[in-house]
């Protein structure tokens, strides 16, 4: 489990901040549930010309995944699927970078 100790702004505004970035590209960032399953992603993002994403957000400050999101996560990997885990706007950012 990581835990991400830098920072000083709650968890929703990194996922605010995610939101808007996936809606400047024309894509949609969906609210990702599960039913009777933990430790699913928080969004799937989609795209244009892309493939999907699940990523989830945590706070910046005291910040951790739990052992079923981390299971979660490694069985969508496992699957093909690529998996973001974001603290930060910064992280943010540098997930816009890479695609």
């Amino acid at each position: 489990m990581r835990e991400y100790n830098a920072g000083g702004i709650a968890e929703r505004e990194v996922e605010e901040y995610l939101m808007g970035r996936v809606k400047e590209l024309d894509g949609l960032c969906l609210k990702f549930v599960s039913p009777g399953k933990r430790g699913a992603p928080d969004r799937i993002v989609c795209l244009p010309l892309h493939p999907t994403y699940f990523v989830e957000v945590k706070r910046p400050r005291g910040g951790r995944l739990a052992p079923h999101q981390v299971r979660y996560h490694e069985a969508l990997r496992a699957a093909g699927q690529m998996v973001w885990v974001l603290w930060s706007k910064e992280d943010v950012d540098e997930f816009f970078a890479s695609l």
